[in-house]
């Protein structure tokens, strides 16, 4: 029994990263900059570096590092909502314990590219 609710909230949350990542697409098509959207596809699922996806679009590396780090930060508040404002303002400087915070990112960026990376297999 609790097998089957741990699969039924994977299905869940599934499904809400699905949706999540189609909005994040959608409203960057509406931009008109679905280019974005694609490097960040291309980081995250793909496995692509930041100087490949640049070489893409013939902008620099820091650019692509820019688009993926502001995609990001907009898929976290679409799957987090207020949380991931929180943890956003606290990566911008209101922390005083950024090392902490910093390690809460950098985990939850790990298990978000080995997700990706699961459902593109």
């Amino acid at each position: 029994n609790s097998i089957l609710k741990s699969k039924l909230r994977s299905i869940v949350m599934i499904g809400h990263i699905d949706k999540c990542l189609k909005l994040l697409e959608d409203e960057e098509c509406r931009k008109n900059t679905h280019e974005k959207y694609l490097a960040f596809k291309y980081f995250y699922l793909d496995g692509m570096t930041y100087e490949s996806i640049a070489e893409i679009y013939g902008y620099g590396e820091r650019t692509a590092r820019r688009w993926i780090t502001e995609l990001t930060g907009i898929l976290s508040v679409y799957l987090f909502g207020a949380d991931a404002l929180m943890l956003i303002r606290y990566l911008t400087g209101a922390c005083q314990n950024r090392v902490l915070v910093m390690s809460v990112w950098m985990i939850y960026n790990c298990n978000m590219q080995n997700w990706m990376k699961r459902k593109a297999d």
